[in-house]
């Protein structure tokens, strides 16, 4: 879907707290059209607290089996499998 595309490509120039609402937003409008994130747009947001990544707010980690993203707005780990 393009509105979620674009809302991605203007999260990517907000600031951090309008960043967040884009991301909600377009996630909320994927969910009500049935449409399925890609994965390169599954990386870019928390999936607890909805806060895009971006500069400082997250922490990357890779292990043997992983790549784990914690976001520092929420404590959380995502991991993602290698």
């Amino acid at each position: 879907m393009q509105e979620v595309h674009q809302l991605f490509k203007q999260a990517s120039t907000a600031s951090q707290k309008e960043a967040n609402r884009l991301v909600k937003k377009a996630r909320t409008l994927a969910m009500q059209n049935r449409y399925r994130l890609p994965k390169s747009l599954q990386k870019q947001f928390c999936k607890h607290c909805y806060a895009y990544f971006k500069g400082e707010n997250f922490r990357v980690r890779k292990t043997k089996k992983a790549v784990t993203y914690t976001c520092l707005s929420c404590n959380k780990h995502i991991r993602f499998p290698l």
